[in-house]
């Protein structure tokens, strides 16, 4: 059983009150296979979905995004016993439906991002934590029957093997994409265009300390790559630090030197790579946990502007930087 506090069942609660079952199941749903084209193989039998368009008007898409909703809501009412209340969907997935569980995680990442676009600033540090933790049990639930019967799978339960994963099927599904070896990602007019339009409404003061203390709030174990930054207790006290404000304003300037040099990112975080390889030694799974935190930021305050479209374009843009700042590390 998964301890819960007060506060977190208080979060998470009150977040599935403001749901519109209707209107979040379909957007979560649309964005997972706009975002992650290689997810729509699990729904041929739903028609067209040649391309953004024709899913965002398929209806049924629409149609199970509701019924994602209303099985996730079981989890809220169950909170004390998720793994058995899943039990018979973990069953029908893996051995019916033969779906690969990381695909659950992918999906949970979507809604993550449709509730932030919907609650805006209401959608907290505090409240993505206990939101996150929630649905990592709800996935770790989807994921039990796998691993009863195939004892070597582990789940990819860091964000860091998530976006490994997903990396791979992208540049395995999309040729366009180059491969991490090679010096040059292709990106089209229209990814530029979406990503230079996020980067040109970001107030990087605001927006870097919410990012970096979201990531310090959400995944509390990466905390200590900031021993010097001095009292790091709650999300109050981090949110006041001025060494994390500051240390977030550098690393959206950092990520600005990506958008100036898009054809040639690799080499231009070479240098970043080494020192946080060899000189810091830090997991490189935080670059991922960091740029996904920065992803609920901008969701919060682009909202309805942060399209499915855009989200696409913007986190092939983050999955080549952390690629690149990874380097080192293979």
């Amino acid at each position: 059983m998964v301890v819960w506090t007060d506060q977190e069942r208080a979060y998470i609660q009150d977040i599935f009150s403001k749901l519109n079952y209707e209107d979040a199941g379909p957007k979560a749903l649309q964005r997972t296979l706009i975002v992650y084209p290689w997810t729509q193989r699990y729904f041929a039998s739903f028609g067209n979905l040649y391309n953004a368009e024709a899913i965002m008007s398929n209806q049924k898409v629409a149609a199970h995004g509701v019924v994602v909703l209303h099985g996730l809501d079981r989890a809220m009412k169950n909170m004390d016993d998720i793994k058995n209340t899943y039990t018979e969907l973990s069953v029908l997935h893996s051995d019916k439906l033969h779906v690969d569980p990381d695909n659950f995680r992918l999906l949970a990442d979507c809604l993550t991002i449709v509730i932030a676009s919907t609650m805006g600033t209401s959608f907290t540090p505090d409240v993505q934590a206990a939101w996150q933790k929630f649905l990592a049990v709800v996935v770790s639930a989807l994921c039990r029957h796998c691993r009863l019967f195939f004892p070597d799978y582990r789940p990819n339960t860091s964000v860091r093997n998530t976006w490994a994963a997903a990396k791979k099927a992208y540049l395995n599904l999309c040729p366009a994409a180059v491969k991490p070896q090679d010096t040059m990602v292709a990106w089209t007019d229209e990814e530029r265009a979406a990503i230079q339009g996020v980067f040109a409404k970001l107030d990087y003061e605001s927006v870097g300390l919410e990012s970096l203390t979201r990531c310090l709030v959400v995944y509390p174990w990466t905390r200590r790559y900031f021993g010097g930054f001095g009292n790091l207790f709650n999300a109050e006290a981090i949110m006041a630090n001025p060494n994390v404000a500051a240390h977030g304003v550098v690393v959206l300037q950092g990520l600005e030197k990506a958008l100036k040099n898009m054809d040639d990112i690799k080499n231009t975080y070479a240098s970043l790579s080494e020192l946080h390889s060899l000189k810091l030694q830090v997991d490189p799974g935080n670059f991922q946990l960091l740029g996904d935190c920065l992803t609920v930021v901008i969701a919060t305050r682009l909202r309805t502007e942060f399209t499915p479209y855009i989200q696409a374009a913007w986190q092939k843009f983050l999955s080549v930087v952390v690629s690149a700042l990874s380097r080192q590390y293979h």
